[in-house]
């Protein structure tokens, strides 16, 4: 019988995705998002608590162990943010119909962009354009045609990116001007 416990509090989305809890490299049981779950340890000990998901999403959450130490009566509350993941998939070409090369998506999250033959792969939340800055330091933008946010994986026809006039120094407040074209 165990006097001492750990919490784990799921948020974010989507609700009901299923993470399986470790304890000290040990399996201890199942969360869901939206939902807290007790786990039952002894007191007296220090214990590294760690998630992984159980679910087809992709999702992203803080995959580092997290230390807690318990003494009796004693009960911590772990909380981990959990955001769905979408990979949007695109080659993205000039008002000419050539490649964007080496282009930096701004508006994506982490860093990314496109290679040399103008395709990108990035893992984001749902956007509706991506903001690109070219080798040459000019901006231009894609207003990506509707896509199914439900869906894990997006592949886009080929993409239009149209220059933005630059009417202040800050490009993410220029006015969209940009369509898709698809083949």
């Amino acid at each position: 019988f165990s006097r001492s416990a750990v919490i784990v509090d799921l948020t974010g989305e989507p609700k009901g995705s299923k993470f399986e809890v470790f304890v000290n490299r040990q399996s201890a049981g199942f969360a869901k998002v939206g939902a807290k779950t007790i786990i039952p340890l002894e007191a007296y000990d220090t214990y590294d608590i760690r998630l992984e998901s159980r679910s087809d999403a992709f999702l992203s959450f803080d995959e580092n162990p997290r230390q807690v130490t318990l003494y009796p009566g004693n009960v911590n509350t772990l909380t981990w943010n959990v955001d769905r993941i979408l990979v949007l998939i695109g080659r993205v070409l000039d008002i000419d119909g050539n490649p964007i090369q080496y282009a930096r998506i701004k508006n994506g999250g982490a860093f990314a962009g496109t290679d040399d033959s103008g395709w990108f792969q990035i893992e984001t939340q749902k956007l509706s354009s991506l903001l690109l800055q070219t080798s040459n330091n000019s901006t231009c933008e894609i207003q990506l045609a509707e896509y199914n946010a439900d869906e894990d994986i997006h592949v886009f026809d080929d993409l239009i990116c149209r220059p933005v006039s630059d009417t202040s120094s800050d490009p993410s407040t220029t006015p969209v001007q940009a369509s898709v074209q698809r083949h």
